[in-house]
């Protein structure tokens, strides 16, 4: 486009494809799914096993939510044997269909072995069951 004025160009700005604004759900979902690390001090043998503490307010909601422990309730029964650290978030999702009104969650994370600083503090602990993780973990 030209000025007829000056004669010099004008650039206008190219437009920009338009997007509603987010929903108050989305909103929710981009909080829920960027949240910092969870960790879970993890006993798993077989498949089976449970949290032995855990720390981050993901772990802690799912936690919660299950009313258990136990690794089959949260999806981390895929831990591998004896002890682990479970590090990662918990992804969630809206499902909405005509017979079904509730959110679904996931854990997405990975499990680590203890590091040997880990294995000798936990080793020193009085009492192994209700351990506090931030005495353990780095």
């Amino acid at each position: 486009m030209t000025d007829p004025k000056t004669s010099h160009t004008i650039r206008l700005p190219l437009p920009q494809a338009w997007a509603p604004p987010p929903s108050p759900l989305e909103r929710l979902l981009d909080v829920v799914n960027t949240q910092p690390l969870s960790r879970a001090l993890v006993a798993c043998h077989n498949g089976q096993g449970v949290v032995l503490d855990y720390s981050g307010d993901a772990i802690t909601s799912e936690i919660e939510g299950a009313g258990s422990r136990l690794l089959s309730d949260l999806n981390l029964d895929d831990a591998p044997n004896g002890l682990s650290v479970w590090e990662g978030r918990i992804r969630c999702t809206h499902v909405h269909t005509p017979d079904c009104n509730e959110w679904e969650s996931w854990p997405e994370g990975q499990f680590r072995a203890l590091t040997d600083e880990e294995r000798v503090k936990l080793a020193l602990l009085p009492e192994f069951f209700g351990v506090d993780i931030q005495e353990i973990l780095p």
